[in-house]
Protein backbone atom coordinates (compact mmCIF):
# COMPACT_ATOMS: atom_id res chain seq x y z
CA UNK A 1 0.00 0.00 0.00
CA UNK A 2 2.91 2.37 0.55
CA UNK A 3 3.62 2.58 -3.18
CA UNK A 4 -0.05 3.33 -3.88
CA UNK A 5 0.06 6.13 -1.32
CA UNK A 6 3.14 7.56 -3.01
CA UNK A 7 1.47 7.46 -6.43
CA UNK A 8 -1.64 9.21 -5.09
CA UNK A 9 0.47 11.85 -3.36
CA UNK A 10 2.46 12.46 -6.54
CA UNK A 11 -0.72 13.12 -8.53
CA UNK A 12 -2.99 14.73 -5.95
CA UNK A 13 -0.77 16.13 -3.19
CA UNK A 14 -0.66 14.82 0.36
CA UNK A 15 -3.81 16.52 1.68
CA UNK A 16 -6.16 15.21 -1.07
CA UNK A 17 -4.47 11.81 -0.69
CA UNK A 18 -5.42 11.70 2.99
CA UNK A 19 -9.01 12.62 2.10
CA UNK A 20 -9.17 9.84 -0.50
CA UNK A 21 -7.76 7.31 1.97
CA UNK A 22 -10.25 8.41 4.64
CA UNK A 23 -13.14 7.94 2.20
CA UNK A 24 -11.89 4.48 1.23
CA UNK A 25 -11.57 3.55 4.91
CA UNK A 26 -15.10 4.77 5.62
CA UNK A 27 -16.53 2.95 2.60
CA UNK A 28 -14.99 -0.34 3.71
CA UNK A 29 -15.39 -0.23 7.50
CA UNK A 30 -18.69 1.55 8.14
CA UNK A 31 -20.88 -0.99 6.30
CA UNK A 32 -19.07 -3.81 8.08
CA UNK A 33 -19.66 -2.08 11.41
CA UNK A 34 -23.36 -1.62 10.77
CA UNK A 35 -24.06 -5.01 9.19
CA UNK A 36 -21.66 -7.50 10.73
CA UNK A 37 -20.68 -6.46 14.23
CA UNK A 38 -22.15 -8.83 16.77
CA UNK A 39 -24.04 -7.50 19.81
CA UNK A 40 -22.17 -6.94 23.07
CA UNK A 41 -21.52 -10.17 24.95
CA UNK A 42 -20.74 -11.12 28.51
CA UNK A 43 -20.88 -14.42 30.38
CA UNK A 44 -22.18 -12.60 33.46
CA UNK A 45 -25.44 -11.05 32.30
CA UNK A 46 -26.99 -11.69 35.72
CA UNK A 47 -24.66 -9.80 38.00
CA UNK A 48 -25.94 -6.50 39.25
CA UNK A 49 -24.70 -3.11 38.20
CA UNK A 50 -23.36 -2.54 41.70
CA UNK A 51 -21.34 -5.73 41.65
CA UNK A 52 -20.03 -4.83 38.23
CA UNK A 53 -18.94 -1.38 39.37
CA UNK A 54 -17.20 -2.86 42.41
CA UNK A 55 -15.34 -5.36 40.26
CA UNK A 56 -14.30 -2.69 37.76
CA UNK A 57 -12.98 -0.43 40.52
CA UNK A 58 -11.05 -3.30 42.08
CA UNK A 59 -9.35 -4.28 38.82
CA UNK A 60 -8.78 -0.79 37.45
CA UNK A 61 -7.35 0.36 40.79
CA UNK A 62 -4.87 -2.49 41.04
CA UNK A 63 -1.12 -2.11 40.65
CA UNK A 64 -1.01 -4.68 37.85
CA UNK A 65 -3.64 -2.77 35.83
CA UNK A 66 -1.76 0.52 36.21
CA UNK A 67 1.52 -1.07 35.15
CA UNK A 68 -0.11 -2.76 32.17
CA UNK A 69 -1.66 0.50 31.01
CA UNK A 70 1.63 2.37 31.35
CA UNK A 71 3.57 -0.37 29.57
CA UNK A 72 1.10 -0.42 26.69
CA UNK A 73 1.27 3.37 26.33
CA UNK A 74 5.06 3.49 26.27
CA UNK A 75 5.43 0.64 23.80
CA UNK A 76 2.67 1.84 21.49
CA UNK A 77 4.18 5.32 21.43
CA UNK A 78 7.60 3.81 20.67
CA UNK A 79 6.74 1.40 17.90
CA UNK A 80 4.27 3.67 16.12
CA UNK A 81 6.54 6.68 16.54
CA UNK A 82 9.36 4.74 14.90
CA UNK A 83 7.50 2.94 12.12
CA UNK A 84 5.27 5.84 11.06
CA UNK A 85 8.40 7.89 10.39
CA UNK A 86 10.06 5.26 8.24
CA UNK A 87 9.82 7.36 5.08
CA UNK A 88 11.82 10.37 6.36
CA UNK A 89 14.22 8.01 8.14
CA UNK A 90 14.91 6.13 4.91
CA UNK A 91 15.06 9.29 2.80
CA UNK A 92 17.71 10.65 5.15
CA UNK A 93 19.68 7.47 4.44
CA UNK A 94 19.59 8.01 0.68
CA UNK A 95 16.49 6.03 -0.29
CA UNK A 96 14.21 7.75 -2.81
CA UNK A 97 10.74 8.70 -1.67
CA UNK A 98 8.79 6.14 -3.69
CA UNK A 99 11.00 3.26 -2.57
CA UNK A 100 10.76 4.48 1.03
CA UNK A 101 6.95 4.48 0.74
CA UNK A 102 7.08 0.92 -0.58
CA UNK A 103 9.21 -0.14 2.38
CA UNK A 104 6.65 1.45 4.69
CA UNK A 105 4.00 -0.68 2.98
CA UNK A 106 6.13 -3.78 3.59
CA UNK A 107 6.36 -2.78 7.24
CA UNK A 108 2.58 -2.79 7.35
CA UNK A 109 2.49 -6.20 5.65
CA UNK A 110 4.97 -7.43 8.26
CA UNK A 111 2.25 -7.08 10.88
CA UNK A 112 0.76 -10.29 9.52
CA UNK A 113 3.95 -12.18 10.42
CA UNK A 114 3.75 -11.00 14.01
CA UNK A 115 0.12 -12.04 14.27
CA UNK A 116 0.81 -15.45 12.76
CA UNK A 117 3.61 -16.08 15.23
CA UNK A 118 1.70 -14.84 18.26
CA UNK A 119 -0.36 -18.02 18.94
CA UNK A 120 2.82 -20.09 19.32
CA UNK A 121 4.18 -17.55 21.80
CA UNK A 122 0.86 -17.51 23.68
CA UNK A 123 0.92 -21.29 24.10
CA UNK A 124 4.40 -21.24 25.65
CA UNK A 125 4.30 -18.20 27.93
CA UNK A 126 2.31 -16.65 30.77
CA UNK A 127 0.74 -13.20 30.21
CA UNK A 128 3.43 -11.05 31.90
CA UNK A 129 6.29 -12.85 30.16
CA UNK A 130 4.45 -12.81 26.84
CA UNK A 131 3.79 -9.10 27.12
CA UNK A 132 7.40 -8.40 28.05
CA UNK A 133 8.71 -10.47 25.12
CA UNK A 134 6.58 -8.62 22.59
CA UNK A 135 7.47 -5.23 24.05
CA UNK A 136 11.16 -6.17 24.08
CA UNK A 137 10.80 -7.06 20.40
CA UNK A 138 9.35 -3.62 19.76
CA UNK A 139 12.33 -2.14 21.60
CA UNK A 140 14.76 -4.14 19.46
CA UNK A 141 12.94 -3.07 16.29
CA UNK A 142 13.25 0.61 17.16
CA UNK A 143 16.93 0.22 18.06
CA UNK A 144 17.64 -1.58 14.78
CA UNK A 145 15.92 1.20 12.85
CA UNK A 146 18.23 3.59 14.64
CA UNK A 147 21.39 1.54 14.15
CA UNK A 148 21.17 0.00 10.67
CA UNK A 149 22.21 2.49 7.95
CA UNK A 150 21.88 0.11 5.01
CA UNK A 151 22.04 -1.44 2.51
CA UNK A 152 18.47 -1.34 1.26
CA UNK A 153 17.72 -5.09 1.65
CA UNK A 154 18.76 -4.90 5.29
CA UNK A 155 16.62 -1.81 5.81
CA UNK A 156 13.69 -3.68 4.29
CA UNK A 157 14.28 -6.63 6.63
CA UNK A 158 14.43 -4.39 9.69
CA UNK A 159 11.27 -2.60 8.60
CA UNK A 160 9.38 -5.87 8.16
CA UNK A 161 10.65 -6.99 11.58
CA UNK A 162 9.34 -3.74 13.08
CA UNK A 163 6.00 -4.39 11.42
CA UNK A 164 5.91 -7.88 12.92
CA UNK A 165 6.55 -6.41 16.37
CA UNK A 166 3.71 -3.97 15.82
CA UNK A 167 1.37 -6.75 14.72
CA UNK A 168 2.15 -8.87 17.78
CA UNK A 169 1.66 -5.86 20.02
CA UNK A 170 -1.90 -5.38 18.79
CA UNK A 171 -2.74 -8.94 19.87
CA UNK A 172 -1.06 -8.49 23.25
CA UNK A 173 -3.13 -5.39 23.87
CA UNK A 174 -6.33 -7.10 22.70
CA UNK A 175 -5.90 -10.04 25.08
CA UNK A 176 -4.06 -8.49 28.04
CA UNK A 177 -7.16 -7.84 30.14
CA UNK A 178 -8.90 -11.16 29.52
CA UNK A 179 -5.63 -13.08 30.04
CA UNK A 180 -5.27 -11.58 33.52
CA UNK A 181 -8.79 -10.85 34.76
CA UNK A 182 -11.06 -12.97 32.61
CA UNK A 183 -14.01 -11.73 30.57
CA UNK A 184 -16.15 -10.31 33.35
CA UNK A 185 -16.79 -6.61 32.61
CA UNK A 186 -14.36 -7.04 29.74
CA UNK A 187 -15.68 -4.21 27.58
CA UNK A 188 -15.28 -1.57 30.28
CA UNK A 189 -11.94 -2.81 31.58
CA UNK A 190 -10.51 -3.25 28.10
CA UNK A 191 -11.59 0.28 27.19
CA UNK A 192 -9.90 1.65 30.31
CA UNK A 193 -6.71 -0.24 29.51
CA UNK A 194 -6.59 0.40 25.76
CA UNK A 195 -7.78 4.00 25.42
CA UNK A 196 -4.51 5.52 26.73
CA UNK A 197 -2.55 3.24 24.39
CA UNK A 198 -4.77 4.29 21.47
CA UNK A 199 -3.99 7.93 22.28
CA UNK A 200 -0.30 7.02 22.34
CA UNK A 201 -0.66 5.46 18.89
CA UNK A 202 -2.25 8.67 17.62
CA UNK A 203 0.55 10.76 19.12
CA UNK A 204 3.30 8.41 17.91
CA UNK A 205 3.94 9.98 14.47
CA UNK A 206 4.12 13.51 15.85
CA UNK A 207 6.28 12.36 18.76
CA UNK A 208 8.76 10.72 16.42
CA UNK A 209 8.99 13.86 14.31
CA UNK A 210 9.30 16.09 17.37
CA UNK A 211 12.12 13.98 18.77
CA UNK A 212 13.91 13.91 15.42
CA UNK A 213 13.79 17.69 15.20
CA UNK A 214 14.90 18.03 18.81
CA UNK A 215 17.78 15.55 18.98
CA UNK A 216 19.30 15.83 15.53
CA UNK A 217 17.69 13.17 13.38
CA UNK A 218 15.43 10.16 13.07
CA UNK A 219 18.03 7.54 14.08
CA UNK A 220 18.52 9.17 17.48
CA UNK A 221 14.76 9.56 17.82
CA UNK A 222 14.28 5.84 17.15
CA UNK A 223 16.90 5.01 19.76
CA UNK A 224 15.05 7.09 22.36
CA UNK A 225 11.77 5.46 21.40
CA UNK A 226 13.45 2.09 21.82
CA UNK A 227 14.37 3.08 25.37
CA UNK A 228 10.70 3.86 26.04
CA UNK A 229 9.70 0.41 24.80
CA UNK A 230 12.39 -1.18 26.98
CA UNK A 231 10.93 0.55 30.02
CA UNK A 232 7.50 -0.67 28.98
CA UNK A 233 8.79 -4.25 28.84
CA UNK A 234 10.16 -3.93 32.37
CA UNK A 235 6.83 -2.62 33.64
CA UNK A 236 5.05 -5.53 31.96
CA UNK A 237 6.91 -8.00 34.15
CA UNK A 238 5.03 -6.56 37.14
CA UNK A 239 1.57 -7.30 35.72
CA UNK A 240 1.18 -10.79 37.17
CA UNK A 241 -2.22 -11.38 38.75
CA UNK A 242 -2.34 -14.00 41.51
CA UNK A 243 -6.09 -14.45 41.29
CA UNK A 244 -8.99 -13.27 39.16
CA UNK A 245 -10.86 -10.52 41.03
Amino acid sequence: MGAHHAVLAAHLGWRPTLVVLALVLAAVTLPLRWLCLTPPWSPHHGHTRERGATHIRAVAGSRAFALLTAASCLTALAIYGATSNLVPLLVDRGVDGRTAATVLGLCGAGQLLGRLGYPALARRTHPPARTAVVMSTACLAAVLLAAVPGPLPMLVGVSVFAGAARGALTLVQATAVSDRWGTRDFATLNALACTPAALAVALGPATGTFLANSVGGYPTACALLGCAAAFGALLALGTKVDRVL
